[in-house]
């Protein structure tokens, strides 16, 4: 561009040289987002209401026999029902008559309506790549992913000496799970059991008491 040095004849009788291509700065590299894709998680054109699917959070119940112990036979439910409503995300551009008019031929530098609808995809890919960490459940996100951080609420730390809960504590190695994510609570022991032995999540517990509960690391 010109400045200041340049005479006022060169400015007024000659022109500056143009790439007639843009520089594309904007691009990040989601890596985890790109891992989902590849792995066939992300899927299209789905129908229905929303995402509903069955989490087995026990197992059957299993006791001792000597051969002759009665057994005694009583349905079991294994499961619970997780659930989570679509949530859709829309981007848009607008160019009048005119603009199309002006920005075509030689002095076009950028194909502003020709490449519209490509950068409109790029603009979605580009968002969606972080979106994965969302909390859908924060107050604002009603319309955002239900992300990784929809399901990582805490709520204190689990003691490191007894692996009780308690106030947040440096000292602590894990937060404890405080959350819901798909309308089941993430809470330990929030359906049922407990920790059999040593503290959690190490030691021994049922499956049950923390088949939906996020390691948090402190």
């Amino acid at each position: 561009m010109a400045n200041s040095t340049d005479w006022a004849r060169a400015i007024g009788t000659t022109i500056l040289n143009y790439l007639r291509q843009e520089e594309l700065s904007t691009f990040r590299k989601f890596k985890v987002f790109t891992m989902l894709e590849s792995s066939g998680n992300v899927i299209m054109n789905q129908a229905g209401l929303g995402l509903n699917w069955q989490v087995r959070y026990r197992n059957q119940p299993v006791s001792g026999n000597n051969g002759e112990t009665p057994r005694v036979f009583a349905r079991q439910n294994l499961w619970v029902d997780a659930n989570l409503p679509y949530r859709g995300y829309q981007v848009t551009d607008a160019i009048y008559k005119r603009e199309m008019l002006e920005n075509r031929g030689q002095q076009a530098l950028v194909n502003v309506a020709g490449k519209m609808a490509s950068r409109l995809q790029e603009s979605m890919e580009q968002q969606l790549g972080k979106e994965v960490w969302i909390d859908g459940n924060l107050p604002g996100n009603e319309l955002r992913f239900h992300g990784i951080e929809s399901m990582m609420g805490v709520d204190g730390t689990v003691n490191i000496t007894n692996g009780e809960k308690r106030p947040a504590n440096a000292a602590d190695m894990f937060g404890w799970p405080a959350d819901t994510y798909a309308g089941i609570n993430t809470g330990l022991g929030a359906i049922a059991g407990s920790q059999l032995e040593g503290t959690w999540p190490n030691g021994t517990c049922d499956p049950e008491y923390d088949f939906y509960s996020p390691i948090v690391v402190n």
